[in-house]
C-alpha cells in the first residue's frame, strides 16, 4: 500500500512531469523544472485534494482483524493453540449462556458484554488461533480464504 506522501507525490508528478526535477535552463530563455516554492504550492494543493476527497477511498484503516493479529503476534507468554482453544470453549459457554437470557429462557440478568461482547470474545480466541498457527498471516490473505467460506456457505445454505 502506498504511503500519503507517495500518492501526492504521484499526483504531482502526473500534474507536471518535472515535479523532482531541479529547475534548470535547459536553453536561453526557457527554464525546465519548478522553483522550490512552486513545488511547495503544487504538494500543498495535491495535498489538499489528496487529503478531502482521495484518502478515504486508499489509505487502509486498520481493522479489527489487523489489530487482533497485530495483538496476538506481540504477546508473548509461551501460550499454546490448545489454551487459547480452552479459553475460547469458556467463551463460547459465556455466549451460550447470554443468548439463552437474550430468549428469555433464563432468570438471569444480561452480563455487561451481552451477546454482542461474548461473540467478539469468541471471534478475538479464533484469530489468535490463527495468528498462532499461521504467523504473519495478511489480513488479506484471510479474506480470501474467507470468501472461498463464505461462497460455499451460501451454497450450501440457500434453498433451491
Amino acid at each position: 500500500m502506498k504511503t500519503r506522501e507517495e500518492f501526492i507525490t504521484g499526483m504531482c508528478l502526473t500534474w507536471d512531469h518535472s515535479f523532482l526535477a531541479p529547475q534548470q535552463e535547459v536553453f536561453p530563455g526557457h527554464v525546465f523544472g519548478l522553483t522550490d516554492d512552486q513545488k511547495k504550492a503544487l504538494w500543498n494543493n495535491m495535498a489538499q485534494v489528496f487529503d478531502n476527497d482521495i484518502a478515504k477511498y486508499v489509505i487502509q484503516k486498520e481493522t479489527v482483524v489487523s489489530r487482533t493479529l497485530a495483538t496476538s503476534e506481540s504477546i508473548k507468554n509461551d501460550r499454546t493453540t490448545s489454551d487459547v482453544l480452552s479459553h475460547m470453549m469458556t467463551e463460547v459457554g459465556e455466549l451460550a449462556q447470554e443468548i439463552i437470557i437474550s430468549n428469555g429462557k433464563s432468570y438471569k440478568s444480561p452480563g455487561d458484554d451481552g451477546v454482542t461482547g461474548e461473540a467478539i470474545d469468541v471471534m478475538l480466541c479464533a484469530l489468535d488461533i490463527i495468528a498462532l498457527e499461521e504467523p504473519g498471516c495478511s489480513e488479506e490473505e484471510l479474506f480470501e480464504y474467507a470468501v472461498k467460506k463464505l461462497n460455499k456457505w451460501v451454497k450450501t445454505t440457500t434453498k433451491k
